[in-house]
């Protein structure tokens, strides 16, 4: 077996709300080297297995979550979301404090932020997708898996609330502050590698070279293999091969990033809406917000003296990036 792993992640440039970094990892069999493949079988099966792949029937569409969220209506990208997540065998959640525990690590208490600790337990799952269609889905993809001999291993999410997310931060440059997390997800892929392991992440920003930045999350000597705008591979060779690539668009060329993308973009979602939750059941007058530009800065300018009423303080729900 050879051991793939997508990352990707969603609320990297909102003003408000948390930062939340995707990772999904499938086992496949080692039919052709896994420094080649581009996933094609797994694709296929999540995809087409089941009809999946067919937006015109309204079924569960395995895309960039972006294009899953158009119209801002969350039941494709939460459908989507919530196969990944269970593909692996797992029963559905029933809330989104379930969805936060089971499949999520998070990098501070999330109880000392009021609208998390008060409403996510009293936020039922699904949103707005339907659960039989989810559960019919991933019981006729995981049959077809099996017999080509595909494990689906499994999908995480970390979440880094704002405070952590402002801690990062300091005196660094966003990209440098988030890797920790993004090296985190690495290691993990190592760690739990049936053999050789591909991990490839959706690049953001200017970087073009990650070597210093990957070098204590790898085992081994780690060899660059490319470092260009469009591309940065390594090689780090121990008892395994760990082969990392950083590469634009990565989101819309391999299957498990995309998946990644999808499950960090709701678990974003449904903590936004555990916020704005909170506020309207304490009275609020204001429009709820996605935390995102322009929409963000007005929630901030109308929420600012009821904030102030209720004590919320500045670092939890602001971000200074």
């Amino acid at each position: 077996m050879t051991t793939y792993m997508g990352i990707d992640e969603a609320g990297y440039g909102p003003l408000l709300g948390p930062y939340t970094l995707g990772a999904v990892q499938a086992d496949l069999p080692s039919l052709v080297d896994v420094f080649d493949s581009e996933e094609d079988e797994l694709a296929k099966f999540l995809r087409l297995g089941c009809s999946v792949y067919e937006p015109s029937k309204q079924l569960i569409v395995i895309d960039d979550s972006k294009e899953l969220h158009k119209g801002k209506k969350l039941r494709r990208v939460e459908a989507a979301a919530l196969l990944v997540l269970i593909m692996d065998g797992s029963e559905m959640p029933s809330n989104a404090l379930e969805l936060i525990t089971r499949f999520g690590d998070v990098t501070e208490p999330l109880d000392e932020y009021k609208w998390y600790k008060d409403t996510l337990h009293r936020i039922s799952l699904p949103l707005e997708a339907n659960q039989n269609q989810i559960m019919k889905a991933r019981d006729a993809i995981s049959c077809s898996m099996s017999k080509q001999g595909v494990a689906f291993v499994r999908g995480r999410v970390t979440v880094a609330p704002v405070r952590a997310l402002n801690h990062l931060f300091r005196g660094k440059k966003k990209g440098d502050a988030v890797f920790p997390l993004i090296g985190e997800r690495i290691r993990s892929a190592t760690a739990n590698a049936a053999s050789d392991c591909t991990v490839r992440i959706d690049k953001q920003g200017a970087r073009n070279i990650y070597g210093d930045l990957l070098r204590p999350y790898v085992q081994g000597p780690i060899t660059a293999l490319q470092e260009e705008k469009r591309e940065s591979s390594y090689l780090a060779e121990s008892t395994s091969r760990v082969l990392v690539q950083f590469a634009l668009r990565s989101d819309a060329k391999h299957i498990l990033v995309t998946c990644a993308g999808i499950v960090a973009k709701y678990f974003r979602e449904v903590l936004m809406v555990a916020q704005n939750k909170w506020f309207q059941e304490q009275g609020a007058k204001f429009r709820g917000t996605a935390g995102y530009g322009l929409d963000a800065k007005r929630w901030i300018s109308e929420s600012a003296d009821f904030r102030k009423v209720l004590d919320v303080p500045y670092g939890l729900l602001l971000r200074q990036k």
